[in-house]
């Protein structure tokens, strides 16, 4: 056991093995000499890091956040009362990691006050839980903070999803009941700020695809990884056949592998890559569909308000997404030996060394064929992701030009006087927002 000692530290009386009471005094010694303390102060990211490191500097706004967010008290007091003025019940906050726990841990020790919204923090994906909250929660009697520094993790917008879809269904306009929580100039802002809410089209497009698309790099992974077994088995029954063939120094017998290698990894992951369409295929469709919905809510929505103006029906769109299938698999392979063995070949007795060397080529298998499964599932969620994206410029395209052609009806209105009522019409659209569109407040 190491020695113990006691040491006091500018009053506080520190206990335990030497070794460690040595350590942590020369830790607080060269912060002192470093003038630890006061640079932090200065946010000098120079004590983490000779270069400015955004990861650092963007980090350390907790330092002075008391004083920075004096100013706001009374903001976030008003928003408070409007809150609770509107008949809010729960406050849900969505969120991972530090988006969660400072929360919890202020709501663990505070409590709720008296009169106002109970807090709910929601940081899992699990069916269950998700399950035992909404049976707590009243639709339209529910804010929901969805909480990122990056505006961009998939667990916090996967429900934000939900619970929009929850609140949309019950009220038709959600876009009150959402509050964003979030770095500025992330995705998350952009897409509360666009039309003063959530609810713009073109940001449920935008939050929808990017959603699929990280599904869709999920299960690639997942489903061609379900593979390595039968992969990797196949393909060392089949060394072990072409090994017993291979002879000379080690030098050739490596380049013999190497090359044979590249041929079996290339015909397995082609035969792996053929059923990426098959497994993919149903995210495709899902972004088909739910895009299609969302035009024509908008276009629906559009053509009641203008016939009801002009007399005109507006047709909507159709939209057919094509994936482009990879030309071949990525096929890479790492260097047989850490060290270039073939090199000094003739210092290797191989009739003493080959059951070892066979051995070290069979170990690789599996890693190779893992990683190169890896690539293959990265092609096919990188062409899906990229037919995703198609579907959203599509999407997109085909609401401005709709914009642009009513902006032309209401210069011919105009001509013959009926440019007000078509203007009145617009704008009981709200924006041209979706059918499920609101206002949501924004706390950077």
């Amino acid at each position: 056991m190491p020695e113990r000692g006691v040491w006091n530290v500018q009053g506080t009386r520190l206990s335990g093995p030497r070794p460690l009471l040595y350590a942590v005094r020369a830790r607080l010694d060269a912060w002192r000499a470093a003038r630890f303390s006061e640079r932090l102060w200065r946010h000098d990211h120079k004590l983490w890091s000779a270069e400015p490191v955004p990861e650092i500097e963007n980090r350390l706004g907790w330092l002075d956040l008391p004083e920075r967010m004096a100013g706001r008290i009374e903001e976030l007091r008003r928003f408070a009362d409007e809150v609770r003025a509107e008949g809010i019940g729960r406050v849900v906050l969505l969120g991972m990691g530090g988006s969660s726990l400072a929360p919890e841990v202020l709501q663990r020790t505070l409590g709720n006050a008296a009169g106002f919204p109970s807090l709910e923090v929601f940081d899992t994906t699990h069916p269950r839980a998700l399950r035992d909250l909404e049976a707590k929660l009243a639709p339209g009697a529910t804010l929901y903070l969805v909480s990122s520094k990056s505006g961009t993790t998939i667990e916090t917008l996967s429900g934000f999803r939900y619970f929009w879809g929850r609140e949309a269904r019950a009220s038709g306009k959600p876009g009150r009941r959402f509050v964003a929580i979030t770095d500025p100039g992330t995705p998350l802002e952009a897409l509360a700020r666009e039309r003063r809410g959530f609810g713009s089209v073109k940001g449920e497009l935008r939050l929808l695809c990017n959603h699929l698309k990280a599904e869709v790099r999920t299960a690639a992974d997942e489903r061609f990884h379900a593979y390595h077994g039968e992969v990797a088995g196949r393909v060392t029954a089949n060394l072990r056949e072409a090994m017993a063939g291979w002879k000379g120094h080690l030098g050739r017998v490596t380049r013999e592998f190497e090359g044979w290698l590249a041929d079996a990894m290339m015909e397995e992951m082609g035969a792996v890559s053929l059923h990426g369409e098959g497994h993919l295929a149903g995210f495709l469709f899902r972004a088909q569909a739910s895009v299609e919905r969302s035009v024509r809510a908008f276009v629906d929505r559009l053509a009641r308000e203008i016939e009801r103006a002009l007399g005109i029906r507006f047709e909507g769109a159709r939209f057919d997404p094509q994936v482009e299938e990879p030309a071949h698999p990525d096929v890479r392979l790492s260097p047989t030996f850490d060290t270039y063995f073939e090199l000094i070949w003739f210092l290797i007795p191989m009739r003493i060394f080959r059951p070892l060397v066979r051995r070290h080529f069979l170990r690789r298998i599996p890693w190779e064929v893992e990683k190169n499964l890896s690539r293959v599932g990265g092609q096919w969620a990188d062409a899906m992701g990229a037919s995703i994206d198609g579907l959203f410029r599509d999407a997109t395209a085909f609401l401005e030009r709709e914009v642009e052609t009513i902006a032309g009806l209401v210069g011919e209105a105009d001509a013959g006087n009926r440019g007000e009522e078509v203007r009145a019409a617009l704008a009981e659209l709200d924006g041209l927002e979706s059918g499920v569109s609101g206002g949501g407040e924004i706390l950077p």
